[in-house]
Order: structure tokens, then sequence, then C-alpha cells
């Protein structure tokens, strides 16, 4: 009976403060944007030749849509995204060649996952356009 009698106590004295609205001294915060979550990726081509049929998955369970055709210097997103891990997979056509960007343990190991929050993953081929150079990056805002 006493633990009755403590939480009602408890309850009458908590219920008040949790039905009032906040005072010009307490700031509300802005709610996140639900549409796009907590993490998002940008894909940005810092090459000088356009990508095309870009590719790029964030984790084992997210990708972001196929990017068609993306013009050096041009960027596309942001897009939302589970997870980013530090070397995602990166697949495009490059003046007719197929180049991918893999990471060598995919998405497990030495490959982890970055906390929540905006990113850059910047696609870069290489000046013998052999291969993908692909960076992620904190954005800034």
């Amino acid at each position: 009976m006493p633990y009755v009698v403590r939480t009602l106590a408890a309850l009458a004295v908590l219920a008040p403060l949790a039905c009032t609205s906040p005072t010009a001294d307490e700031p509300t915060l802005p709610l996140p944007d639900a549409a796009l979550g907590a993490t998002t990726v940008t894909i940005v081509n810092d090459g000088a030749v356009a990508l095309t049929q870009l590719r790029v998955l964030t984790s084992d369970v997210d990708s972001v849509p196929r990017i068609d055709a993306l013009a050096p210097g041009k960027a596309s997103g942001p897009y939302a995204v589970s997870s980013v891990h530090e070397a995602p997979l990166v697949e495009s056509v490059v003046q007719g060649r197929t180049l991918i960007a893999r990471p060598v343990e995919g998405f497990t190991g030495f490959n982890p996952a970055r906390a929540a929050g905006a990113y850059v993953v910047r696609v870069r081929p290489t000046s013998d356009l052999g291969m993908l150079d692909v960076r992620v990056e904190a954005a800034t805002r």
C-alpha cells in the first residue's frame, strides 16, 4: 500500500509539470526534418569528366538512387540513408569504362560506420581513368 501512495503522490506533483507549455525563457527546439532522417549523403563529382550510371552504396543496406549523369563539379542530393561507412562502394561509367571503388572488407571490419550526420561523398576518376578516388567527409553548412 505505501508503494501505491508514493506513486500517486509523485504523479500528483509531476503531472502539472508535464502539461505546462514552454515560457519565453525556454526556447523550443525545431523538429528534425523527418523527410530526410538523421543521416544524409550528398554525392559530388570532383573530377574533370562526367560520371554516368553512378551507383553509391553507403552501407550493406543503403544506396542512393542511381544517378544517370553527374557533370564535373556538380552535386546530387542530399539523400537519406540509415548509415554511412568510411569507404562506400561506388560504381560509375566514365567515358565508356566501368570503374568500381569497392571497400576491401565490405561494410565490416576496418570499414566502420560513421556517426549519424550529414556527409559528402566526393568521387573523382584518376587521371588515367583506371580507378575511382572516393572520399567521405562531414558536410559543412
